[in-house]
């Protein structure tokens, strides 16, 4: 009996899912938004340029709209809190394509009901010193991703510790280890 080759042999390249730190000072938040039968959830996750988790939060949506409507509430909230913090220096990541073009760009390829709410984000992004704002693959935002997933199915609105004073207590994750955080982190909303 003949073995037969497979019909498709070629490899699929490995995606490079390493994390990228920020500039010294500079904090990363991870954002991410979930919808599920017009409730949402926001899950947010900060980082500092060495790795070391500073908190996460989770945000529930009584109502959203859409899944895009879900992230863009995510990228607001993610503005939003650096800002409660007097923070300067920050980069921003989501895992929607649409949502970071039509912030950085000035395409408003995505649902007109969210134009305002855009808007606000962009002059927002303005009081900084220092942002970016990038599109991650959603294998690189999977924390934030279970934490707006864990805020719809708990209806939670919780903050992890604050981050406002920069001592040296570290949560016991790091960016850089992902699966660490995944498996505790119910707890850490």
């Amino acid at each position: 009996m003949s073995r037969k080759k497979p019909a498709n042999t070629t490899r699929q390249p490995r995606l490079n899912l390493h994390w990228i730190a920020p500039p010294n000072g500079t904090l990363t938040i991870n954002s991410d938004g979930s919808f599920d039968n017009f409730n949402g959830g926001i899950g947010l996750i900060i980082c500092d340029f060495a790795g070391r988790y500073k908190g996460p939060r989770c945000i529930y949506l009584a109502k959203a709209s859409s899944p895009e409507h879900a992230k863009c509430n995510g990228l607001w909230e993610a503005v939003k809190w650096p800002k409660e913090m007097n923070l300067r220096k920050v980069h921003i990541e989501l895992d929607s394509k649409l949502v970071v073009e039509a912030v950085n760009n000035d395409s408003y390829n995505i649902d007109g009901r969210l134009h305002n709410l855009i808007r606000d984000i962009r002059i927002s992004f303005h009081e900084f010193s220092s942002w970016n704002c990038y599109y991650v693959q959603k294998e690189k935002n999977k924390i934030a991703d279970v934490l707006s997933k864990l805020a719809i199915v708990d209806k939670l609105n919780k903050a992890g510790y604050n981050i406002s004073s920069w001592s040296d207590k570290q949560s016991s994750g790091s960016c850089k280890e992902e699966h660490h955080c995944l498996k505790g982190v119910s707890s850490l909303c």
